[in-house]
């Protein structure tokens, strides 16, 4: 493993933290058989880098809400759980709805942020499987972290922030709204395979937002539509998958993860 610290946190370096970190990654590369490089930076930001000769990842070491261990974790769990990041990238950037161009690309957003929300619970579900402490500390991240982000209990208002909430186990709330259905798709994404979250992002999207997004519609022809989409995205719900990470890897399938249930 290779390690850089940009942090100013010297004492965090000489604690048995970092030698937590050195095993756990050691571990990711003997099964990915590819050098993972972790820099240690400032901030509580983690994110992940495939650069195809190596992984790199950049894990803030401030603890906030999670500590740093949490967030490898997860970011680890999309390492050695394939997360097709970069395929689903790809495929909707091949899609072209009947719609304005600001309508297009708000569209497509609003997909990835429901295909990050899906893909997080997937990768959590797999490793927590495997690692029961893990599994403790993703379950009380989600707590924390919807307390951070939602101060007050609230109904969710449409679909996406529906699935926000039923990823953060809010099921409550969710069973509150028109949206339960968010609630089956979070189960039903639970230790999948490598397309799990692809999949039932699409799924998601056709089955349960455009038909909200079509109400949407007819009740005012764009206006109300593109409010909907620009306002949520440029806010609380572009933070799913990047409040955890900010990613731009792509994991191939291997054959050192195929002991790992149907989650590989």
């Amino acid at each position: 493993m290779f390690l850089i610290s940009e942090s100013n946190n010297l004492n965090f370096e000489k604690n048995s933290e970092y030698e937590i970190y050195h095993n756990m990654i050691g571990i990711f590369e003997q099964l990915k058989k590819k050098k993972i490089k972790l820099n240690l930076v400032d901030g509580n930001a983690v994110e992940l880098d495939n650069t195809g000769a190596e992984y790199e990842i950049r894990l803030g070491i401030e603890p906030e809400v999670e500590t740093p261990k949490t967030k490898l974790e997860r970011i680890l769990s999309k390492i050695i759980f394939n997360s097709p990041d970069k395929e689903f990238k790809k495929y909707i950037d091949t899609i072209k709805p009947d719609t304005t161009k600001i309508q297009h690309t708000l569209l497509l957003k609003n997909l990835k942020i429901i295909y990050d929300i899906l893909e997080i619970r997937r990768v959590e579900s797999c490793y927590g499987e495997i690692y029961p402490g893990a599994n403790d500390r993703f379950v009380d991240a989600r707590v924390e972290n919807f307390k951070k982000q939602v101060p007050e209990d609230v109904i969710p208002i449409d679909p996406i922030e529906a699935l926000r909430f039923a990823r953060y186990d809010q099921t409550d709330l969710v069973l509150k709204s028109e949206f339960k259905a968010a609630i089956d798709y979070i189960k039903a994404v639970e230790l999948t395979g490598k397309k799990g979250a692809y999949d039932l992002a699409l799924m998601y999207w056709e089955k349960v937002v455009q038909e909200f997004l079509f109400r949407k519609k007819e009740t005012n022809e764009n206006q109300e539509l593109e409010d909907f989409l620009s306002d949520d995205v440029r806010n609380q719900k572009s933070k799913d998958g990047t409040e955890e990470s900010k990613t731009n890897s792509e994991q191939n399938d291997d054959k050192s993860s195929k002991n790992f249930r149907g989650c590989s």
